[in-house]
């Protein structure tokens, strides 16, 4: 297991960012509170902007905003999202 350090090291380098303040971002947008499938919309909206930093040749970025959609669909699988 992590010590909250550790786990801020790592979820800053996977997701570029905290997971949890994230998903509470995704959670009071638009596109979630809007959708009639939110969950679903808003991991589209993930990949593609995924697919844009990839044309801008923002590897990296890309990398962890893909990791970010794939979080989303573990907790939309596990029903939590």
């Amino acid at each position: 297991m992590r010590t909250p350090e550790e786990q801020e090291k790592f979820e800053l380098a996977c997701y570029g960012c905290r997971i949890e303040e994230f998903m509470e971002s995704v959670k009071e947008s638009l596109d979630y509170r809007d959708a009639r499938r939110p969950a679903e919309m808003c991991i589209l909206s993930q990949l593609s902007d995924a697919q844009e930093e990839i044309r801008l040749g923002l590897e990296e970025r890309a990398c962890q905003t893909i990791n970010r959609a794939k979080h989303m669909i573990k907790l939309a699988l596990e029903g939590k999202f």
